[in-house]
């Protein structure tokens, strides 16, 4: 499943990292870093983004569902 991130939700509502700093109550630098993939966000953060951005972790982050998560090769041998 595609997920959606941060810049492209962001860009959407013509919102920029610091505008969407400024809802989570974070830097823009924070924001910055999460968008390049340096940084992840702690659980409240990432929930806080995706509130503000009007989406779900899951749809924001690309997290997979438990049926989804990929079996460990070693195991299905």
């Amino acid at each position: 499943m595609e997920h959606l991130d941060i810049k492209t939700a962001r860009d959407a509502r013509k919102w920029s990292q610091a505008d969407l700093a400024r809802r989570v109550d974070v830097q823009p630098n924070t924001i910055a870093r999460i968008e390049r993939g340096e940084q992840v966000p702690r659980v409240p953060l990432a929930i806080k983004i995706a509130e503000a951005l009007d989406t779900t972790v899951e749809d924001l982050f690309g997290v997979l569902a438990d049926t989804e998560t990929p079996t460990d090769p070693d195991e299905a041998a």
